[in-house]
């Protein structure tokens, strides 16, 4: 069982929030060889152990049951001690506006399932690494939208 609340491994904690448990589980999986994972099914759920585990990074999907991704971005955004997590919306919706409407709510990207893997691997590691990310306020997200890393091309490993 990896120890979510503690550092000692300084390997980041990231929150996978899906409905989707074949789609969970695979997240998990890819990701837990780098950083440390915890999950939730649901907004409200993801929601709730953001508040408890105060992780690194969130990836959401965007449409859930009991609360969506957007709710859910939303929320967190509204809490300080949460405010400067970057979360990567997860979706099937290639929908432009949506996703518009998503980086001016605070999201910091927006990937369209399917995605390849090494494009989520990127993704994740260049927003934990980001200086910018960890330091900017919402308003400073909000304004700047995502990084661009849905549209760039990625190197080959």
């Amino acid at each position: 069982m990896v120890d979510l609340r503690g550092t000692e491994s300084g390997r980041p904690l990231i929150l996978v929030v899906e409905d989707d448990s074949d789609l969970l589980g695979l997240l998990e999986v890819m990701l837990e060889e780098e950083y440390r994972v915890a999950t939730a099914a649901d907004g409200r759920e993801g929601l709730e152990k953001a508040q408890a585990l105060l992780p690194d990074l969130i990836l959401s999907d965007f449409m859930m049951p009991v609360m969506s991704g957007e709710d859910m971005l939303r929320e967190l955004r509204k809490r300080r001690e949460l405010d400067h997590v970057p979360i990567i919306i997860l979706t099937a919706n290639p929908d432009e506006h949506v996703r518009n409407e998503l980086l001016r709510a605070g999201a910091q990207d927006y990937l369209v399932k399917p995605f390849p893997n090494d494009r989520l691997l990127t993704c994740v590691a260049h927003h934990l690494s980001s200086p910018a990310a960890e330091k900017a306020s919402p308003e400073t997200r909000s304004a700047e939208g995502s990084l661009g890393l849905m549209d760039a091309p990625l190197r080959p490993s």
